[in-house]
């Protein structure tokens, strides 16, 4: 896992934290997109607090070590920490698999991300951030997978 900290004097740590992680503009700083979403603890080392980033947000390059990012803190509740995707947990999703998703953001090669259950990723290409699109679940990894848009089928009577 690859760790962002900051610095603090005081007070304790919040033992179960949803995080969003927002890439910044590298000349203005500025926040523009939306790279990743994820539950985590937040560790205390050496009078630091440390927010620890899923290595799979870096395999599937979503996130790269030295981007320039922002990101948001909110408590989350332990019901939402024990369903988050971990090693040893089958993916929310099979092969073949047609569900609706929204696009929430883009990955660096232009593919829409968009997340189901537990914070899974799916990889979508073809699609834009705010796209709602019905999708095919094509190959699956532990903590992410790629779909393709489909046309939704008519109903006829």
């Amino acid at each position: 896992m690859m760790g962002i900290g900051g610095t603090s004097d005081s007070g304790s740590a919040s033992p179960l934290v949803r995080v969003s992680v927002i890439h910044s503009d590298t000349m203005t700083n500025q926040p523009n997109s939306l790279a990743c979403k994820f539950t985590t603890q937040i560790e205390q080392e050496r009078g630091r607090y440390v927010v620890e980033i899923p290595e799979a947000e870096i395999d599937h390059g979503t996130l790269s070590p030295g981007d320039i990012c922002q990101i948001s803190v909110q408590h989350a509740s332990e019901q939402e920490f024990s369903t988050n995707a971990s090693p040893g947990r089958s993916p929310p999703v099979s092969i073949g698999e047609r569900r609706t998703v929204q696009i929430e953001g883009l990955g660096d090669k232009g593919d829409g991300i968009a997340r189901v259950d537990r914070g899974y990723v799916l990889i979508v290409p073809d699609t834009e951030p705010g796209d709602e699109v019905t999708v095919e679940v094509r190959q699956i990894e532990s903590n992410y997978g790629f779909a393709e848009p489909v046309e939704e089928e008519e109903n006829t009577i």
